[in-house]
């Protein structure tokens, strides 16, 4: 069994060792490069009203991006952009230099301005502690007067952000996701809510009164006024698109042919109002007779959820969407085609990242929101590779190359389904198991038998390891000993295919029989995100773990004897959450972590790490080439990074 293994090795290093030029030579030397994949979760969408070639896009992790040739290329404009998870942004109509961004986390939020375009952001909170921000809108007529949707009601500035004041709610769960202003008489103002439907005010914001008869949307997430007769207003949400034609006095369901059309963003085309374009779930829809009948316009999109959608007001046909996970697309001709228009925007979560091991060119990314994409040149260039996946196949956690046939892939997903490619990536099917509400954090091939495969799932639920021994045609759990607890990292003793290693959020479990029993093996206090495996017998192992009690991360602990005694292994990690380990394919002694804070790197078995670049950048996964072993390839929350290095104590340039 070890002599097969070993030969296997050889095999492959013999090979990738002939390619080692390709991949060194693309990486960047001493620096990390990235080609992409390009685009990711774009939130919001702003267009120049004097320049229709200059747009802004806001982020979910990456900040703001401008282009200046409409969509052609687009780059990074965030100094003093402190919050880059932007959901909102708007541009003052009489001094188009000056922008306005709105940001949420989840934890912490905040209003940024700019007045030279997006060079310089300064924070622009105006006396509130970190509002977190959904939405924005100006007053087309006095632009210094503002509203922000946040989670706690509607703010108001008339300084142009100077000061703000709450004028609709001020206390939690009155979450506001959608504002628009009457052009013509913008003291009414429209507000969609999270429960409470659509609030409206005829006075600026002094006042406000609920406007829902007829409208069964609880939760609204999109409107729009009309500009030529401002009485008509369009809200979108979870329940479809709803039409009134008095300003909210009664509300008509507008989804004739479109049924429970769950819609993002609204925008109508300002030359033709009767024509109506619906960011959904499911793609585009466009009405061209103010919404008695919808039609999709979706030829050439992916199959995303769209969270935002601008008609440029100069070339109404000329339209730009943003995905969420699937960055921009823009079309010329009203919806009939669409196109990527992405290039230069790295905002795709790169969860998982894997290496062909008969050819390292190849490389495979499994992203959050934008499925999987392949890359045949190291990196430099990538496409996605997302045919047969369908919605539930947008979130990737964790992909699985077959060692002895490169061309069968395993991918899983947050939707707990686990996809199997048979061409390289090109087409996915389902490969027998698909628990909804639940997250394949993990999967593992056995190196002897490739048809078996272990899958780590944590769901509401649905817990624990499953195993295929037939390439993902019938999955069995594996879960004695385990204690229902969610498996999150997957790792096969190098030496023994039937010793199996699983971090979980109740510690470190061991199976020696294929996983039929598993035994707590240390660590019960955490949840174990990432494990390490080295090639020394007995393997050194290195688990990534979380405080259960604390709440906290708490950096890495290192066990030489298969669990029996663990050590911390932390230093120079500050206590960073880590998310994955790659080790040198020569050299025990030289291994990587992926961490919340940057790439960092040890050179003495964990005793001591110190950051390798990518500073204060989530980096989620790693790959070595088996070939190269000085290039790196990490996946982060800015797409894929890659480094070549020219010897391993070389000091790494930040990106």
């Amino acid at each position: 069994m070890q002599t097969k293994i070993s030969i296997t090795k050889t095999a492959t290093l013999f090979f990738c060792l002939m390619a080692l030029p390709i991949c060194s030579l693309l990486a960047g030397t001493n620096t990390w490069t990235t080609g992409g994949p390009y685009g990711g979760h774009v939130t919001c969408l702003a267009i120049d009203p004097s320049s229709s070639g200059t747009m802004y896009a806001g982020t979910y992790g990456s900040g703001v991006y401008k282009t200046i040739n409409s969509g052609v290329s687009w780059i990074s404009m965030n100094t003093g952009l402190e919050n880059p998870y932007v959901r909102a942004l708007v541009i003052d109509p009489s001094h188009p230099s000056t922008v306005y961004a709105g940001a949420w986390s989840g934890i912490v939020g905040g209003i940024f301005k700019s007045i030279d375009g997006g060079q310089n952001w300064v924070s622009a909170c105006g006396g509130l502690t970190n509002p977190s921000i959904l939405t924005l809108d100006i007053d087309p007529l006095s632009p210094s007067t503002l509203f922000a949707g946040t989670i706690k009601g509607i703010i108001k500035s008339i300084n142009g952000s100077e000061t703000w004041e709450y004028v609709f709610g001020g206390q939690w769960d009155r979450y506001v996701r959608a504002l628009a202003i009457d052009p013509s008489s913008p003291s009414t103002v429209y507000a969609g809510t999270v429960i409470d439907g659509v609030v409206k005010t005829i006075d600026g914001g002094g006042t406000w009164i609920d406007v829902n008869d007829g409208l069964y949307l609880h939760d609204v997430f999109s409107l729009a006024v009309d500009p030529s007769v401002p009485s008509i207003v369009y809200a979108g949400g979870y329940g479809g698109i709803f039409k009134t034609a008095n300003g909210g006095g009664s509300w008509s369901k507008t989804n004739s042919a479109l049924e429970s059309l769950y819609t993002k963003s609204l925008a109508i085309d300002t030359s033709i109002p009767s024509t109506v374009y619906a960011g959904t779930r499911c793609g585009i829809f466009k009405t061209s007779n103010g919404g008695e009948s919808w039609v999709d316009a979706n030829l050439g999109l992916p199959d995303m959820e769209i969270n935002a959608l601008v008609i440029n007001p100069s070339a109404p046909l000329s339209i730009f969407v943003g995905f969420n996970g699937g960055g921009i697309y823009k079309t010329s001709n009203g919806g009939s085609s669409w196109n990527a228009s992405n290039t230069g925007i790295t905002n795709l979560h790169a969860r998982a990242i894997a290496i062909d091991p008969s050819n390292p060119s190849n490389l495979f990314v499994g992203t959050a929101g934008g499925g999987i994409f392949k890359s045949i040149d190291c990196g430099v260039n990538w496409r996605a590779v997302n045919v047969g996946m369908l919605h539930y196949g947008n979130y990737i956690y964790a992909i699985a190359i077959d060692p002895s046939n490169p061309s069968t892939i395993y991918a899983g997903t947050g939707e707990g389904t686990i996809f199997k490619s048979i061409d390289h990536g090109e087409n996915w099917s389902i490969a027998g198991m698909a628990h909804r509400f639940s997250t394949i954090w993990a999967l593992a091939i056995d190196p002897v038998n490739p048809s078996i495969v272990y899958a780590g799932i944590r769901g509401s639920n649905i817990n624990g390891i499953y195993k295929t021994v037939n390439g993902g045609e019938q999955w069995v759990a594996m879960n004695q000993g385990l204690a229902d607890s969610g498996a999150l990292a997957i790792a096969i003793d190098p030496s023994d295919p039937l010793t199996l290693y699983v971090g979980t959020m109740r510690g470190f479990f061991k199976s020696i029989d294929g996983g039929h029993v598993w035994v707590g093996a240390g660590l019960e206090e955490y949840s174990v995100y990432a494990l390490g495996l080295a090639n020394s017998l007995p393997p050194m192992i290195y688990a990534g773990v979380f405080n259960n009690t604390t709440w906290t991360a708490d950096g890495v602990y290192k066990t030489i004897d298969g669990g029996a005694t663990w050590i911390p292994a932390s230093q120079g990690l500050i206590n960073l959450g880590i998310w994955g380990f790659a080790f040198t394919p020569f050299a025990d002694s030289i291994a990587y972590a992926a961490t919340e804070g940057g790439l960092f790197k040890t050179i003495d078995h964990g005793e001591t790490w110190s950051l390798h670049g990518l500073a204060d950048t989530i980096v989620y996964s790693l790959a070595i080439d088996p070939g190269a072993p000085l290039t790196i390839h990490s996946g982060t929350i800015l797409g894929v990074w890659s480094l070549s290095n020219s010897n391993h104590n070389r000091p790494v340039s930040p990106p």
